[in-house]
């Protein structure tokens, strides 16, 4: 989109389809325990009663800390991103800055005090819709029970139509990862799911954020209004296709060596006008301990002609037993 606008690419405008029945459900105040919320409870019961096939799509990336209360997501005040909750640590950090704050005791919006780490996995939904539904097939791995529960990728087990509902359990699982992306995997993910479900089909999308532009979009079948508010937030923040990012990561042979290597190959970045080089932090939960790290670069569209050369020195190294140092550009996650 941004491309075409910006006259570097001719944008093909594809034909809408007939749009299934978007139901969004707001999971705000609901406890943490109970993934079905009453559209979805009933969006069950409806189509297995008329013999049609359940999918419920589970994401599994998580990590962030939420208020369930009024779905308040902890962010970076720089960044804007989601700051990663490490069950580990007790702690919350920014993956871009390495920003390291605790966690506050109440929420900073409502003031409530149950923060928890956001997410399911597909195990729990299954346990959960088996004693909702003791009567009905419920399977991880036949696609032809009668409620299958998976991740995003069994969307491609079905043909178009041939699923009478597709349940998104927690779209936040998308919209809160600590990634500028996030927005834009979430909408791609419903966007595909209501393609799935057919014209004679229901979406339901349960979400802390039911406003959220990208749940909006694919509600109204409406492509363009996701793009409008996407752009405009990475244009305030600096994100691609405005500006680059790159990512460097270490593994050392033991973990000084890696600590010591990263912060030579910041160093080298930092005197390079027009680069802002984000402070290093561990690869993990573990990354201390053995040895990796990493940390995050923001630049022009010129970013690896400016990169390649400072970092060269260190990518040579790694072939005569140094620590591993790896440059990854535009990262996708």
């Amino acid at each position: 989109w941004w491309r075409a606008d910006a006259q570097q690419a001719i944008r093909g405008d594809l034909e809408e389809t007939s749009w299934p029945e978007v139901v969004t459900a707001d999971t705000r105040g609901i406890l943490r325990n109970h993934p079905l919320t009453l559209p979805l409870t009933r969006g069950i019961e409806d189509m297995t009663r008329r013999g049609r096939r359940v999918l419920l799509v589970v994401t599994r990336r998580a990590g962030a800390l939420l208020c369930p209360e009024c779905g308040a997501l902890m962010r970076c005040g720089d960044c804007g991103v989601p700051l990663a909750f490490s069950r580990e640590t007790k702690a919350l950090r920014c993956r871009l800055c390495a920003k390291a704050e605790p966690v506050p005791e109440r929420c900073p919006r409502c003031g409530g005090h149950r923060l928890s780490p956001l997410g399911w996995d597909p195990e729990r939904v299954e346990a959960a819709v088996s004693r909702r539904f003791p009567r009905l097939t419920v399977s991880r791995a036949d696609p032809r029970a009668q409620v299958v529960v998976g991740t995003p990728a069994a969307l491609r087990r079905f043909s178009p139509g041939r699923l009478g509902c597709v349940g998104l359990v927690a779209l936040d699982g998308l919209l809160s990862v600590p990634d500028f992306r996030g927005g834009e995997r979430a909408f791609a993910l419903a966007w595909a799911a209501a393609e799935a479900v057919g014209p004679n089909g229901r979406l339901i999308i349960q979400t802390l954020h039911p406003e959220h532009y990208a749940v909006r979009a694919v509600k109204e079948q409406d492509r363009r209004l996701f793009y409008k508010q996407e752009i405009l937030l990475r244009t305030e923040l600096g994100y691609p296709p405005f500006r680059r990012l790159c990512v460097v990561s270490v593994r050392g042979l033991r973990p000084d060596e890696g600590r010591a290597r990263i912060d030579e190959c910041a160093r080298a970045l930092r005197g390079i006008a027009g680069l802002t080089v984000y402070p290093p932090a561990p690869l993990g939960a573990s990354g201390a301990r053995s040895g990796r790290w990493q940390f995050v670069i923001k630049g022009p569209v010129e970013l690896p002609r400016l990169v390649g050369p400072a970092l060269a020195p260190f990518l040579t190294a790694r072939r005569r037993g140094g620590a591993m140092v790896e440059v990854e550009m535009d990262p996708v996650s």
